[in-house]
């Protein structure tokens, strides 16, 4: 569904996807190529170490205000709050499985098609807010959708990465 906005906020979205679509496609590219010079948990251990320190950092410099009035505010955030939780998934199952297998995934199929189908993630989440919440899907969404399966499409029938040398 499209949202409600000015023609500015908008390309300032669209720019903001494009930015995001560059960094996620660097890191996938970064990822392939360390992790075949890393020991996959070596790789792992350290992309949560960068993120923790940075989440942490990002906490103290842009928000310590409101994380400190936080902690002061429930001091028995660790017993009868969700938060504790809400780390232990987003630390565990989030951050250290999914990149521990993400990184196994990629250095079987490459980054070419690791990337395009990570890049699914906005199909699955239309079409489940749309199953899940009655979201409708466009004109615009449905061509998106169409063009992202045929991409899809390509990237699976594509010859895999390393083929074209071997063969030569």
């Amino acid at each position: 569904a499209m949202t409600d906005g000015t023609p500015e906020t908008q390309a300032i979205g669209d720019a903001l996807c494009v930015a995001c679509a560059f960094f996620y496609s660097f890191y996938d590219i970064q990822t392939f190529k360390w992790g075949r010079i890393i020991p996959r948990t070596q790789l792992v251990t350290t992309k949560i170490a960068t993120q923790a320190f940075l989440s942490v950092a990002l906490c103290i410099g842009l928000a310590y205000d409101d994380t400190l009035s936080y902690f002061q505010n429930n001091p028995d955030f660790l017993t009868q709050s969700s938060l504790v939780p809400v780390v232990l998934w987003s630390g565990l199952i989030v951050n250290a499985l999914a990149t521990f297998l993400q990184v196994g995934g990629m250095q079987a199929v490459g980054p070419t098609r690791a990337q395009t189908i990570f890049a699914s993630q906005p199909l699955w989440s239309s079409a489940l807010a749309y199953a899940f919440l009655g979201e409708t899907i466009g004109f615009q969404g449905a061509m998106g959708g169409t063009a992202f399966l045929f991409a899809l499409y390509l990237a699976i029938t594509a010859p895999k990465e390393g083929a074209a040398e071997s063969t030569a």
